[in-house]
C-alpha cells in the first residue's frame, strides 16, 4: 500500500505523532500534502520531520488554507511549529494535482490518508475526476457516529466532506468517538516529554513539549496515529458496512450521520453513502505498536534524560 498523507499538522499533536508513526514504520509515502489555516507554514514541520528521518525523495506541498465551506469557521491555532525551516511555496492547487497525479500513477495501490479537514481531496475530486476513480482508498480520521459532535476534521470544512463523501471512492472512517479512547497513557506522555536526543524521536518530542506548553492539563489523544494504524492492520479494529452522510449547512453542519441507524418517522430522508466504519479499536494494542515503533518501548536513556 501507497500512502499519500494529507494532514493539518500543528494544531493537535496527533498528526505529528502519526507521520512519526509511519516514518519509523517504513511506510510507503508518495506525498504529503498540508491543509487548513496556515497550510504553508505547517509544510516545515513535515519537512523537518522527514530530514531528521533522512528521507528526501517525499514531496510535500503547501494545500489549501481556505475552507470549500461557506459554513465553515477557521477555528483554533497552530499548538507548534518550525519557525526556522523553509516553508513549501507552491501554490494550492498543486496539491490537488498531485493527489490527482499519484491516483493516476499507483490506482488502487493508493491510499490517501485524510489527516485534516478535507479540502485537498475535494480540490482534487472535483478537478480531476476520472483521475480520482483510480484511488484504492481513503482512510479518514474523522467524524462522530455515536453522538451528535461535530467533529474538527469535518467541521473545518463540511462542503469538503460531503463531497468525498458522494464521490463513490471508497472510504474507511476511523472516528472521533472511537479515537478520543485511546490516550498515549500518562506513563508514556512523561517518557517522550523527557526525550532530547538528536534524531526524529528527539525532534517529535520537542513538538510534543511544544503542545503541551499550550495544553498543560492534557495527555495526547492518538487520533491520527490510530487511524494510521488501524488502516495498515483492520485486526487492531473492528469495523461494519454502514450508509453515511455529511451535513454541510444549517445549524447541524459537520455533522456525520450514520443513516442505517435513523428512525425515518416524520422524517426528510437523508443522502446516503458506503463506508467502511470502526465501530471500536483494540486500545492497548494500538498504545503498544505505536510506542514500540516510534520510541521502541518506554526505555528512556540517562542521556535523552539530560
Amino acid at each position: 500500500m501507497k500512502l499519500l498523507i494529507d494532514t493539518d499538522i500543528g494544531d493537535d499533536i496527533d498528526d505529528a505523532l502519526a507521520l512519526g508513526y509511519a516514518l519509523e514504520k517504513g511506510a510507503d509515502i508518495v506525498g504529503i500534502t498540508t491543509v487548513y489555516r496556515d497550510a504553508r507554514a505547517r509544510t516545515a514541520i513535515v519537512k523537518k520531520m522527514l530530514a531528521y528521518h533522512g528521507v528526501t525523495d517525499v514531496p510535500v506541498l503547501c494545500g489549501y488554507s481556505q475552507p470549500l465551506s461557506g459554513e465553515a469557521v477557521l477555528f483554533g491555532r497552530m499548538n507548534y511549529c518550525t519557525p526556522d525551516y523553509p516553508v513549501a511555496d507552491n501554490p494550492p492547487e498543486e496539491a490537488a494535482a498531485w493527489i490527482a497525479a499519484c491516483a493516476e500513477r499507483y490506482g488502487s495501490d493508493l491510499c490517501v490518508m485524510s489527516m485534516g479537514a478535507q479540502t485537498n481531496v475535494a480540490q482534487a475530486c472535483l478537478r480531476y475526476p476520472e483521475q480520482m476513480k483510480k484511488v484504492g482508498l481513503v482512510a479518514v480520521m474523522g467524524g462522530c457516529f455515536t453522538l451528535h459532535h461535530n467533529e474538527w476534521n469535518i467541521a473545518g470544512d463540511p462542503t469538503a466532506a460531503r463531497i468525498v463523501s458522494e464521490s463513490g471512492l471508497p472510504l474507511f472512517y476511523v472516528p472521533w468517538d472511537v479515537t478520543r479512547d485511546i490516550p498515549l497513557g500518562e506513563e508514556n506522555y512523561r517518557a517522550v516529554l523527557a526525550c532530547r536526543e538528536d534524531s526524529l524521536q528527539g525532534y517529535l518530542a520537542h513538538l510534543v513539549r511544544q503542545w503541551h506548553d499550550r495544553n498543560p492539563r492534557q495527555v495526547p489523544l492518538l487520533h491520527d496515529p490510530a487511524m494510521l494504524i488501524c488502516t495498515l492492520d483492520r485486526g487492531m479494529c473492528e469495523t461494519r458496512e454502514a450508509q453515511f452522510c455529511v451535513l454541510d449547512t444549517g445549524a447541524a453542519a459537520g455533522l456525520t450521520l450514520n443513516v442505517g441507524t435513523l428512525n425515518r418517522f416524520a422524517l426528510p430522508p437523508f443522502p446516503a453513502y458506503p463506508l467502511t466504519l470502526a465501530v471500536s479499536a483494540d486500545r492497548a494494542r494500538i498504545v503498544q505498536e505505536y510506542m514500540q515503533t516510534v520510541f521502541h518501548g518506554l526505555t528512556v536513556s540517562a542521556a535523552q534524560l539530560a
